[in-house]
Formats: structure tokens, sequence, C-alpha cells
């Protein structure tokens, strides 16, 4: 039986605005401190994996990026609110979406990097998370994206072959370690391109 995994943000999920990245720059006192936007995010993202997968907490995660800057925040809760906060907006049109893949019988799965504090903040005020079987997340399974080890443990829990399952992200760089196990893949960039995807995929299956 074929299977749909999806990615959460970029989907399903809104990723941060220009107004909520700069609320997190606010918070932090970045420009007080001399620290460019551009340079603030570039170690936001370099050293988000261990934060992502479980490893480290929030006050550990904002230490590691200060270190990448010569920089000490001392802002952890305000940051954490703000960081949650600029990663909450839902995609209306893609959740009608997924809703609608429930109702046709089909059973979509998802696999999101995504840390253990964002996560307990959106789970109770979007209760269609629940909709995938199974939910899958970086920050429960110690593995995230783009290792190739997410993507065979997703098979497992999918009980399906890498080859019956298509995963959909919107990130290109994630896709090459789902197509190392065998999956086939969708660089997701709009719901029409991403449903033509899907329904091919499903309509193929021998």
């Amino acid at each position: 039986m074929r299977r749909l995994l999806f990615d959460l943000y970029g989907l399903f999920m809104k990723t941060q605005t220009p107004e909520s990245r700069e609320n997190i720059e606010r918070v932090l006192h970045l420009k007080e401190q001399g620290i460019c936007g551009k340079d603030f995010w570039r170690a936001y993202r370099k050293v988000r994996y261990p934060y992502d997968t479980g490893m480290i907490s929030a006050a550990e995660y904002l230490r590691r990026v200060g270190a990448e800057l010569g920089a000490e925040f001392d802002s952890v809760q305000a940051f954490l609110e703000a960081d949650c906060a600029s990663w909450s907006r839902q995609n209306d049109t893609m959740v009608q979406w997924l809703l609608k893949l429930r109702s046709e019988g089909i059973q979509p799965a998802l696999l999101s990097n995504i840390p253990a504090d964002l996560l307990a903040f959106i789970r109770p005020t979007h209760p269609w998370l629940h909709d995938f079987s199974p939910c899958m997340f970086s920050c429960e399974i110690g593995f995230a994206k783009p290792n190739p080890e997410v993507f065979r443990y997703a098979c497992k829990e999918l009980h399906a072959a890498a080859q019956d399952v298509m995963f959909f992200d919107d990130t290109a760089h994630n896709l090459p370690g789902a197509e190392e196990v065998g999956m086939h893949t969708h660089h997701f960039l709009d719901i029409q391109a991403g449903k033509k995807a899907a329904y091919g995929f499903l309509a193929a299956e021998t």
C-alpha cells in the first residue's frame, strides 16, 4: 500500500514572517549588541539540529547561537515565546486538503523537524495534527532531516517499503536523504503541483 509522507512547515504550517523574525531580534537586543540579523539567522540555523532532535534545551541552544556570534543571550524565556509564536500559523488551504484526504480514505503521515518546546506549543491549538498517522517529530525520535536514518525510521513506522512512500518537503536540502533510502520525493512549492504528485503516485500503485 502506497503512503504519503509530509513535512509540516512550509506546507501545513507557515514559516516565519519578517515581522516575527524582527520580534525575535528585538527580544534578544541584537541591535544593542551590534549583531546584524543576517549573522544571527545563519547561526540560528547552523546549530538547530541538536535542538530539533531533543539533545539540548532551549537555553543551551541559545547559548550555542550566542557562541557562534561571540555574544551572550540571557533572555531565554522571551526568546522561546517569540520563537514558538513565529512558527504557530497554519495554512488553512493545506489543512482542508488534509481533511479531504482523510475523507477519501487516504491516511497521510507526518515527518517534521521540530523542537520539543515548539511541539508542546502547537499541539493543543492545532488538533488536525492528529489526522496524520503516524506523526513523527524529530524531538521525539532523536533524528532529523536530512539524515537518512530518519527516513528509515519513518518506513518502519509506516510499515511500508521505501519505494511505496512519497515524501513531500518544501526544503530541497531534505530530499536527498529520502531518496537515498529509496523513497519517491516531491519538492513542494504549491498545493496544485503537490496534489498532482500525490494523486498520481497513489493511482500508480500496482
